[in-house]
């Protein structure tokens, strides 16, 4: 769902996905992924550091934080594109 809200293209694992990452992590031929997992990994660490950099991001935690939510591990964060 990450790769759709960015992208606006459906999930389908393959060299575009991996073309499309490198150009926005601005890797080029840096990043080597060989699965989908890999990728998955990828992009989500990726879009945590930059939703971390930026001054406020959008964290959906703290939007639909229920009442009665319980975190064993302590506070977590999801984050999501604005728009």
């Amino acid at each position: 769902m990450l790769y759709y809200a960015l992208a606006n293209q459906k999930y389908k694992y393959d060299d575009q996905m991996v073309t499309w990452l490198r150009q926005e992590m601005k890797l080029n031929e840096q990043l080597q992924v060989s699965n989908d997992n890999e990728w998955d990994a990828a992009i989500s660490a990726w879009y945590t550091l930059v939703s971390i950099e930026q001054e406020s991001p959008r964290d959906l935690v703290d939007e639909f934080q229920a009442d009665n939510a319980i975190y064993p591990v302590g506070k977590v964060h999801f984050y999501w594109p604005k728009s």
